[in-house]
């Protein structure tokens, strides 16, 4: 669904440049422009917070994590170029679980970057369909104001 004006052209902005990556290429792929800029921008998404945790689940009898839980929580927020939230502060989390076994531990390893690039595309999916959602907004807005106007008064 192409986007609204408002979100013409997004600025993203994180710590996390391997996430700022992912939304950039989606937004294009969204048919959205991308500021290097703010400035350039009709519309700033921020990356307010970026976080990845892997948490032990369970253990053997000889105290060796044999699961995890793997977390990734985005917060972010969308602005206009003058500074009116399009999108207010927004919180999305995935978790995978990983079994791990220290024997195969190239393999875990490899597992779990796939289980968190997988967490990341979704995340990234989950924001551009908010953004969608934005847009869909923003194109019926002026038209359920027209409408109500063609209704006559009783």
């Amino acid at each position: 669904m192409p986007l609204s004006d408002k979100l013409a052209t997004v600025y993203v902005d994180g710590d996390n440049r391997q996430l700022v990556e992912a939304l950039k290429k989606g937004l294009r792929f969204a048919g959205a422009e991308v500021a290097t800029e703010p400035t350039e921008a009709t519309a700033v998404l921020d990356l307010v917070e970026a976080n990845y945790e892997r948490k032990v689940r369970t253990v053997d009898s000889r105290g060796l994590a044999t699961r995890y839980q793997l977390f990734y929580t985005v917060v972010f927020e969308v602005r206009d170029s003058s500074g009116e939230t399009l999108l207010a502060q927004s919180r999305l989390r995935q978790d995978r679980d990983l079994e791990f076994d220290s024997t195969q531990l190239l393999q875990k390893v490899n597992e779990e970057e796939f289980l968190r690039e997988d967490m990341e595309t979704e995340l990234v999916q989950q924001i551009l369909r908010q953004l969608a959602t934005v847009a869909a907004r923003a194109h019926r807005l002026p038209v359920a104001l027209g409408a109500e106007r063609l209704v006559p008064a009783s």
